[in-house]
């Protein structure tokens, strides 16, 4: 089972891996520098080759340093062959020794580094260095005699070359790494605007539930009005009973996605400024997109760095309130979210210098279903629920929402909320803006 593994591992790569990773060392073998003075050359493939064997840890020493070996001795006589006037066979004799260095490579890299930890920068510097020691003598003694100062010549191109290798080696895997926290941060802000809409959905889901509860009682009394064993009175019964169990699916469906929600808060703990960060980013794709024709300049502000509980209900309040800013939107205008704290409560703020609010609609600004904005297009009204949603998610955390409005010069929605309600742990001192 042992030799079986094994196997899978060495053809876990594809050999096209091998092809290029052969091509490349064969290229940059025929590179050379002379770091000392005298007959020393040392070739840059080493170093190509120092890194292969770091990045694709999952290759078979032996199998890529023989496909070297055998790559650069065949190519070498060609050349010398080709170009020169040497006889092909002496061209070969004079290139196998160079074969012998990269023999030695496989069997001391397969031996010294099958459980070493690449990360030990000291460690790796050493390994690398002793096997570009060893290959290097090895060849040279097949060559002919070597002498100390030829070893000390050896040892200090391999530190060379293995420091390098080593340097190219952490600055891939940390360009990797950044990449991937990259893609990272995007999904999960992705995921929690996601989670976000739906539990703005589940708003409009609730009302539904209570619609139909509504329609049920109605339907229910209905039946008990009529004249008892009636066809009508049966018929209101039966729509009772169907009612019913719509209500039931729908309560199945909010338990669902309330489970889902409330698993991902109690997961994942997120702080103020993380949260921020998303809204900003969604923020700004929204302000760049074609359906927005105004310009409009976005700033967020906050004085704390908590960390948030009942951040979906967090999102789903601010986004909301962002929204209506931008759909009151005239060129030029300025948005502005602000949070700040005192002893007991969290204050969230939306505002801008957009049309604002009239008198006469105030009273009416919280009613669900209320709008005064229309498509110019199509002459469709907005749903009218964003910030009745709000006020309902505000209190829902035992807070309140109110506002000011002078038209043509501020409007401000502000959610006050008990800290108990919005914040997980300790308060944290930071005053960064965005």
């Amino acid at each position: 089972m042992a030799v079986r593994e094994r196997l899978r591992k060495l053809m876990a790569l594809d050999s096209s891996y091998y092809v290029r990773a052969v091509l490349m060392v064969l290229l940059f073998s025929e590179m050379y520098f002379y770091p000392f003075d005298g007959g020393f050359r040392f070739s840059a493939g080493i170093l190509i080759l120092n890194l292969v064997v770091l990045i694709f840890d999952q290759m078979s020493y032996m199998r890529l340093s023989l496909a070297v070996g055998l790559s650069i001795v065949v190519f070498r006589s060609i050349i010398s062959a080709g170009i020169g006037s040497m006889e092909l066979y002496v061209a070969v004799w004079e290139h196998v020794p160079s074969m012998i260095y990269y023999v030695v490579y496989g069997v001391m890299h397969q031996t010294l580094t099958k459980k070493l930890d690449y990360s030990n920068f000291v460690l790796m510097i050493l390994v690398l260095l002793g096997v570009d020691i060893a290959a290097n003598c090895a060849e040279t003694l097949v060559r002919g005699s070597i002498d100390y100062h030829a070893v000390q010549l050896i040892a200090l191109a391999g530190l060379i070359r293995a420091s390098l290798a080593y340097a190219f080696y952490v600055a891939i895997k940390a360009n990797e790494l950044y990449i991937k926290n990259a893609e990272h941060q995007k999904r999960y802000a992705q995921l929690n605007l996601l989670v976000s809409n739906i539990q703005s959905e589940l708003f409009y889901l609730q009302k539904s539930k209570l619609d139909i509860e509504r329609v049920m009682r109605e339907s229910y009394d209905l039946y008990l009005d009529l004249p008892e064993n009636g066809s009508a009175s049966n018929k209101a019964l039966s729509i009772s009973r169907e009612v019913h169990e719509i209500k039931k699916d729908y309560a199945r469906v909010l338990v669902g996605f309330n489970a889902f929600i409330n698993e991902f808060e109690n997961e994942d703990a997120m702080k103020l400024k993380d949260a921020f960060k998303i809204i900003y980013v969604n923020t700004m794709k929204i302000i760049h997109s074609k359906e927005v024709k105004y310009n409009i300049q976005f700033e967020i502000q906050r004085q704390d760095n908590f960390n948030l509980k009942n951040y979906y209900a967090f999102f789903t309040m601010i986004n909301n309130l962002i929204i209506n800013s931008i759909e009151s939107a005239r060129d030029s205008m300025r948005i502005k979210v602000t949070e700040t704290s005192d002893e007991a409560f969290v204050y969230l703020s939306v505002g801008d210098d957009g049309m604002g609010i009239s008198e006469d609609v105030a009273p009416f600004l919280f009613n669900p279903g209320f709008t005064t904005k229309f498509d110019k297009v199509t002459g469709h009204a907005s749903s009218g629920m964003g910030l009745s949603h709000v006020k309902s998610t505000a209190e829902s955390l035992n807070g309140e929402l109110s506002f000011e409005s002078v038209p043509n010069v501020i409007t401000k929605f502000t959610i006050k909320i008990p800290k108990e309600q919005l914040i997980r742990g300790d308060e944290c001192e930071d005053h960064n803006d965005y």
